[in-house]
């Protein structure tokens, strides 16, 4: 099986998306249209931070990724 179909009811919950280029921009889009609040770890890698500051329910944090990072986290993904 190539794909795993996945339905998950993410409104008002904590998500977080690692990376910060084209790939991490898609996933935080399609999170917080889902209702997600995301935080997005670049760790002082976006390409643009502007474009992540524009998202509804997303927060931008320029540090380099930590386990703490995953505390109450209800889905995670990384762009790389």
């Amino acid at each position: 099986m190539e794909f795993l179909p996945i339905f998950l009811n993410i409104k008002g919950r904590k998500c977080v998306v690692v990376g910060g280029g084209d790939i991490a921009r898609r996933k935080t889009a399609v999170l917080t249209q889902a209702g997600g609040n995301v935080d997005v770890i670049t760790g002082n890698d976006s390409d643009s931070p502007t474009e992540f500051e524009q998202l509804k329910s997303s927060t931008l944090i320029e540090q380099p990724f930590n386990a703490f990072s995953l505390k109450k986290c209800s889905t995670s993904s990384s762009s790389d």
